[in-house]
């Protein structure tokens, strides 16, 4: 284990700092509730970026909406 690992063991951080260096989260202990997609992820997993909330997109007409989202 690296000593970055170690540093941040318990705070948490380890989650952003695999995407940060563009690493895939892997979780290994998980509910049956998980769906599939959301075991093994990147970047690339549309609920990393939140939707833009609705009040937001109403308020400023030139808001776009984060792709991923209008197909859900």
């Amino acid at each position: 284990m690296n000593s970055v690992a170690l540093n941040s063991g318990g705070e948490g951080q380890r989650f952003f700092d695999l995407l940060r260096n563009n690493k895939k989260v892997i979780r290994e202990d998980y509910l049956s509730e998980v769906p599939n997609e959301a075991v093994e992820f990147d970047w690339s997993y549309y609920k990393i970026v939140l939707p833009v909330p609705n009040h937001e997109m109403e308020y400023n007409e030139n808001m776009v909406q984060n792709p991923e989202y209008e197909l859900h």
